[in-house]
């Protein structure tokens, strides 16, 4: 895929290579007009679920671990000043992780930190979200309210299989 773009007189262009298998993506390289690369990397659970999601680029690399349910079970940030891994827990079908754990090793001094996270969410009689609240070790860090759910209807058309 090539994509051209032309602003201000000069001409961009980002190419991008995308390689599949079984009908899956499984890679996809990102050339960006500067030179810079940027690769995603994706494998599968034999359902069909994502299993793992991994983005590189000059930054350096985040991924992300899926359950077979679909769940965030693992989300890793590793760049050349630190690496980050969070742990996500749920209980039972819930899709709302209930609690998570964080750990962060700064690179220059090999220094840790570790955070605990947990979460207080509100539901409406549709059971959509409409407020989280997060706690980083015990203190509220931050809220957010959602609103606005509009209800629609979904329809799949199989006759083109």
């Amino acid at each position: 895929i090539k994509t051209v773009e032309k602003r201000d007189g000069k001409t961009y262009t980002t190419k991008s290579k995308n390689t599949y298998k079984k009908g899956r993506l499984v890679k996809s390289v990102e050339t960006y007009p500067s030179g810079s690369k940027f690769t995603s990397t994706y494998s599968y659970y034999s359902n069909g679920q994502v299993k793992k999601q991994t983005f590189k680029g000059e930054w350096g690399e985040d991924s992300y671990s899926y359950d077979k349910k679909g769940r965030t079970t693992q989300y890793t940030s590793d760049s050349s000043y630190s690496k980050s891994v969070m742990k996500y827990e749920y209980k039972g079908k819930n899709n709302y992780a209930e609690k998570a754990t964080e750990i962060i090793t700064y690179k220059e001094d090999n220094r840790t930190e570790t955070n605990k996270y947990t979460y207080k969410r509100k539901f409406d009689k549709n059971k959509n979200l409409t407020e989280e609240i997060t706690y980083i070790n015990g203190e509220e860090s931050f809220k957010s309210v959602y609103s606005g759910y509009k209800k629609f209807k979904v329809t799949y058309d199989d006759s083109k299989k």
